[in-house]
């Protein structure tokens, strides 16, 4: 994919109307889903809604930045060793259950996005959003909250926008968090 489109929104204009073709689509990376044949009046409520998610992101990016130094995540673990009370094995227990949590959630969130239930995606961001919190990671809470709302509106657009932005946030933040166990 060329960089310089990637953060384009698409929307998806298609005759196929069948059951789970727009979550093939979202899942493909587009951002919105139309059946033809369509009116003008459609296609700008697309637009709109399509526009409307796109710049939700970029205000929370901008309102919330992901705490990093030269490309490493930050992170406060002192949350976890409160909990653990200077045992450095059950610390390591934490991480590591911490880790595969949010990575099994990950997983579940994507294939309830690809099967259209959107709802449950709000109980698997509500799930993992203490973790967070223990990490001092306001970024990703502050996401998992408003992903949690949206998905409870079954906004799927803003739903998948916010799941591809915590994938992004996850994915270095696990990385510094393995080297600390």
């Amino acid at each position: 994919m060329n960089p310089e489109y990637a953060n384009k929104p698409i929307i998806a204009l298609t005759a196929n109307a069948l059951k789970g073709d727009a979550e093939k689509y979202y899942t493909a990376g587009f951002n919105g889903y139309l059946t033809k044949p369509f009116n003008s009046k459609q296609l700008g409520e697309a637009i709109l809604e399509v526009l409307k998610a796109a710049d939700s992101i970029k205000k929370l990016e901008k309102k919330v930045p992901p705490k990093e130094v030269a490309g490493k995540a930050i992170f406060d673990i002192s949350g976890f060793e409160k909990m653990a009370r200077g045992d450095d094995a059950f610390l390591v227990k934490l991480i590591t259950l911490f880790l595969e949590t949010v990575s099994a959630a990950l997983s579940k969130m994507k294939t309830l996005m690809e099967s259209g239930n959107i709802k449950e995606i709000a109980s698997q961001a509500h799930a993992i959003k203490p973790g967070f919190d223990m990490l001092d990671r306001n970024d990703i809470t502050t996401l998992l909250r408003n992903m949690e709302k949206q998905a409870q509106k079954e906004d799927k657009v803003q739903v998948m926008d916010f799941l591809s932005a915590l994938q992004s946030l996850w994915e270095p933040l696990k990385e510094s968090l393995k080297k600390q166990i």
